[in-house]
Order: C-alpha cells, then sequence, then structure tokens
C-alpha cells in the first residue's frame, strides 16, 4: 500500500503548532499474510425423536470441531498512517482473515489461533432438511495480539495515535456462543453471547425473539446487556415492538427501547406502511430521549421495491437502525 502522506511528525503526540492531522512524508507498507484452517465433522441420526409440538420428524446430530491460524506481518505500525478506513472499538472479535478483516489503515502484526465448535440439530420438514438448532462457539488464542490504531481528538483539538487493543485484552479471548433456534415457521430465537473463561474480559449477551402470533400479527423482544467492557458503557437495553397487517396493501408497526441502566425510553418509532405495487410508502414518528430535550423526528419514505433489498418495518435513519438494534453503549 502506498501512501502519499503519513503521521509520522504526530507520534506520540504533536507538537503545539502543529495542525490536527499533521503530516509526514510518503509512506509506503508491505503486508504478509499466512493461515492455515482445518476442520472434520461427526453426526449421529436419531430416527426415533418425534415432536409435532416442535416440528420434529427425526434428528440429526452434527458436530464440527475447527481451527483458524492467522498470522501477518506489516512494515509499517498502522499509528504511523492517516487513517480513513480504522477499525472502531467494538465489543466484537474482529475478523482475523482476509478479506474478512477490510479496515485496511488497521492491518497490524498478530499471530492468533481461533479454536471453536459449531453444533448443529436438523430434522426433517415439507422433503427438505432444515437446521433446527445452531450452535457456533469459538475463542481466540493470541501468540501475538492484534494491535489496533485509531485516532482520538485532545482538550486541544490536536490528534495523537495510540494502539487500541481488542475490549478483552490477553491471551485468551472471551469465548463466544452464537445459537439460532428455528423450531417452528412463527418462532425464532437468536442469543449471542461473550463471557470471559480463562482470561479476563466483559460479560455480554444479546438476545432476540420474534413470534407470529397469527398470519397478520408479529411481535418481536430482545435484549441488549453488556457489562465491564472498556470502550462502552454498562448497558441493559430492553427492545421490543410489532407489526400488525391490516390487508395486503396496509400494516401498522411499533418499536421501543428501553435502557434500564439510565431509566430512559431512549427510543420509539411507529409507523404506517403502504404497499403501492411497484413502491413501498412508509410514514413514520421517530422520538429519542436526549439531554436536554428529546428529539422527534417525522419520515416520510418512499422504496423502489425492484431495486433495494427491504423489511418491514422501513428503517430509513441510520441512527434508527442502530437504536432498534443496540443501545448507543453497546455499538457493534
Amino acid at each position: 500500500t502506498h501512501y502519499s502522506a503519513s503521521a509520522a511528525n504526530a507520534w506520540p503526540q504533536p507538537a503545539p503548532d502543529q495542525s490536527a492531522f499533521a503530516r509526514g512524508g510518503a509512506l509506503d507498507r508491505l503486508v504478509v499474510n499466512a493461515g492455515a484452517e482445518a476442520s472434520f465433522k461427526l453426526s449421529k441420526v436419531y430416527d426415533t425423536v418425534e415432536s409435532r409440538t416442535w416440528g420434529l420428524d427425526g434428528m440429526r446430530h452434527i458436530l464440527q470441531p475447527f481451527v483458524n491460524y492467522s498470522w501477518v506481518s506489516s512494515s509499517t505500525d498502522p499509528s504511523k498512517i492517516l487513517p480513513i478506513d480504522t477499525l472502531n472499538p467494538s465489543s466484537k472479535l474482529s475478523a482475523i482473515d482476509f478479506p474478512q478483516f477490510n479496515n485496511l489503515d488497521s492491518i497490524s502484526n498478530w499471530n492468533v489461533l481461533r479454536v471453536g465448535t459449531r453444533n448443529r440439530l436438523q430434522t426433517r420438514r415439507d422433503q427438505a432438511t432444515l437446521n433446527w438448532l445452531e450452535l457456533e462457539s469459538f475463542m481466540d488464542i493470541r501468540m501475538k495480539e492484534q494491535g489496533l490504531a485509531r485516532v482520538s481528538l485532545d482538550a486541544a483539538n490536536r490528534a495523537h495515535y495510540q494502539q487500541t487493543k481488542a475490549a478483552d485484552a490477553g491471551t485468551y479471548s472471551n469465548l463466544v456462543n452464537r445459537l439460532a433456534w428455528n423450531p417452528l415457521p412463527w418462532l425464532s430465537v437468536a442469543i449471542d453471547s461473550q463471557l470471559p473463561v480463562l482470561d479476563q474480559g466483559f460479560t455480554e449477551l444479546n438476545s432476540s425473539t420474534s413470534i407470529q402470533t397469527s398470519k397478520d400479527m408479529t411481535f418481536t423482544v430482545g435484549n441488549r446487556f453488556v457489562s465491564g467492557n472498556p470502550f462502552f458503557n454498562d448497558s441493559n437495553l430492553v427492545t421490543g415492538g410489532a407489526r400488525y397487517r391490516m390487508s395486503d396493501n396496509w400494516s401498522l408497526s411499533f418499536e421501543q427501547n428501553y435502557e434500564f441502566e439510565t431509566r430512559q425510553m431512549e427510543y420509539q418509532r411507529y409507523s404506517v406502511d403502504r404497499d403501492l405495487r411497484s413502491w413501498m410508502a412508509s410514514l413514520s414518528v421517530v422520538v429519542r430521549e436526549r439531554s436536554p430535550k428529546n428529539d422527534m423526528a417525522v419520515l416520510l419514505t418512499l422504496i423502489l421495491k425492484d431495486v433495494p433489498k427491504f423489511r418491514l418495518p422501513l428503517h430509513v435513519d441510520p441512527e434508527a437502525v442502530a437504536g432498534a438494534g443496540s443501545s448507543s453503549r453497546n455499538k457493534n
């Protein structure tokens, strides 16, 4: 990678007379990556397992242990790069493979082994195989930890560069568990959790449940919980909402987020959606509790159905998507 300018003069902190992004000379960087991945599968069939209530017609258990090793060497410390495409602080483990890790300006030296297992419970339904329950569990063993560069501004509005490590920095990462349970067409449950097992870390538990009580009525409820994360404040955010289809062309929906840590109804959205054949129209009222006063917005959206992918209820405000999916204190 070639950079026409660098931040060499801004490390570790620029002089008082330098601009916020003090520029150094041109910079060339060479990155070398090597890795290996291995896995195998074990399976066992239980033909006698049947339950009409839970949609089971036989069951097959598939166990897939896996290891993924990644080694990266960079000729330049990312703190010397004027960053554009950087990796922001997150509660999630970053990718260790390329191109999945696509934050080019944050590439540093690392030596990481990711180990885990994938469990699947499958059943027969409608002459096809259905993944009834899936659970992926994994953790990182860091022989050399990823160092991720980011930029911050001090009180004098001058840039300085620092190394930001993972939220659970250490030799062993949190144990990550991702569960998806889809037993019935009208019920789905997803749980994403992180727990410190072999090293110090933080605790995170994100859950989401969707229940379709009838062909016209769907309820969703979820929780976003994080404790001890160095990047974000502790959060216990409860999300909920519902959608009611009045006819083939009209539907009503609402969504609310309540943060127990601050005791605030952080986000509310009430929408009316109209199917216009080739278009989808949505009229929404959005309310957010913020200091010193609340924000309120009225949004009218028109979406061409044949061009983008969309889902109901429609989200047209990027902050609304973030508010609906997670707390501002627990961004992914």
